[in-house]
């Protein structure tokens, strides 16, 4: 049934294992071909690209839910918010509109999210030992149920296996496949759906999809034949989709024609594409108000430019240790640091700098501190605009040693709470007079 998966002494991730492909992509997850060129596949996926779960239309998973004698289905947040309602003191501490009452009940709103997500995740992680034929160590309390149903289905099912938990690509996007497995004989594409106690057995339309998305890419990312490094391959074959959907109380198969599943895929493909390309089209359409005054008077006459001083801000007192900021520089992921360094771009063409290269300052430490805790909590150009408004600079490096220092601080705090882009402003007023966080 399996084939030979274990992995040499004191690797703990090989080179084909999926996190070495994923990036953070516009805040979800995208992914990217890191391995060196081949002739197999010449025009690999190197830049970014989004992951199925951008490419999917945002419909919420639902739930049903009994209040007094009538059933209703709800959006599966709602239901989560209303249960964390059910504790009297949860909806009491809410009443002073305090940002800490917030900060709970987004918290608590999502806790059974976070579960879900380690549930599954330990369920994935099963699955994989299981097919390898290795032991199965559950350390999470929520799958144990789950577990000896799912193993048991792989003993008495699984024929043979051709891929576990592979990266693939198609053209514009990536992911993870879960496994590509022969059941009872039959070639298939298996994906692992572990669904709550209180859940119905059951498929949904993007499962359906997302089997057609990974059967029919271009190429994956697999284990070279002595397992040494990763390679480009060949998508296995499979002649049928599967779900099995798992509960604490046994698993349910749900098969599905992977030729009308792709074609499923393709639509829901061509539907993203047109809404990217409907936004980028409206966004190209902005214009500033052709008949105000000022543009009416460029029209009229073209001014000679004259040349403005860039007057260099104050960099403050000397520092010697950057050692922990060059670290958290280097662990950006390549879309956070390229954001750093275009922010870098823009002070230059104005004029001034910022970076640690050759000169070491309080002011230049603060201002890559403050971008650097923005990049690594996936913040937007926009976030960054509204951080800086009070100090009416043109960029980022224009701050002087002492607004720097705000800055640094109110990033901070930035990315320590739970606000939306327009309650950052928020932050500013509880900075005042105080040091960085």
């Amino acid at each position: 049934m399996t084939i030979d998966y274990a992995l040499p002494a004191g690797i703990v991730k090989p080179p084909w294992d999926p996190s070495h492909f994923q990036v953070q992509r516009n805040g979800t997850r995208g992914y990217a071909d890191t391995l060196p060129p081949c002739a197999f596949i010449p025009d690999p996926h190197t830049d970014p690209v989004p992951g199925y779960s951008s490419l999917k239309p945002s419909k919420p998973f639902r739930k049903s839910v009994t209040v007094g004698d009538r059933k209703y289905t709800v959006p599966l947040d709602w239901y989560r918010a209303g249960e964390w309602f059910k504790n009297d003191d949860n909806a009491e501490a809410l009443l002073d509109d305090s940002a800490n009452a917030w900060t709970a009940f987004y918290t608590g709103v999502h806790v059974q999210r976070d579960r879900d997500f380690a549930r599954g995740h330990a369920i994935h992680a099963a699955a994989e030992a299981a097919l390898v034929g290795q032991g199965v160590l559950n350390v999470n309390p929520d799958a144990a149920p789950y577990i000896p149903h799912l193993t048991k289905w792989i003993d008495d099912n699984v024929t043979d296996v051709h891929a576990i938990e592979a990266v693939v690509f198609g053209d514009g996007y990536g992911g993870t496949g879960d496994a590509w497995l022969n059941v009872r004989g039959v070639s298939c594409y298996v994906d692992w759906k572990s669904r709550g106690a209180d859940s119905a057995h059951g498929i949904y339309e993007e499962e359906i999809a997302q089997g057609g998305a990974y059967t029919s890419a271009r190429y994956c990312i697999l284990p070279s034949d002595d397992r040494q490094t990763a390679v480009r391959a060949l998508i296995p074959a499979a002649s049928y989709g599967l779900v099995l959907s798992i509960r604490p109380d046994g698993v349910a198969e749900y098969w599905y024609d992977l030729d009308r599943a792709q074609d499923a895929f393709a639509e829901m493909h061509r539907a993203y594409q047109a809404t990217s390309d409907s936004g980028k089209a409206a966004r190209a359409a902005k214009l500033k108000d052709p008949t105000s005054t000022i543009e009416t008077a460029k029209r009229k006459t073209k001014p000679t430019p004259t040349a403005t001083a860039t007057v260099a801000p104050a960099e403050g007192d000397p520092v010697t240790d950057v050692d922990d900021i060059r670290t958290r520089y280097l662990a950006l992921d390549p879309v956070a640091r390229a954001w750093v360094d275009g922010k870098r771009s823009e002070a230059l063409s104005a004029g001034v700098d910022f970076h640690l290269a050759n000169n070491y300052t309080q002011r230049r430490l603060a201002i890559m501190s403050g971008l650097i805790t923005l990049a690594e909590h996936q913040a937007t150009d926009d976030d960054l605009t509204i951080i800086l408004e009070p100090y009416a600079v043109p960029t980022v490096g224009h701050l002087d040693h002492t607004q720097a220092d705000d800055f640094a601080a109110i990033c901070t705090r930035y990315a320590g709470t739970p606000a939306t882009t327009a309650q950052v402003a928020d932050l500013f007023g509880a900075t005042e007079g105080e040091g960085a966080a």
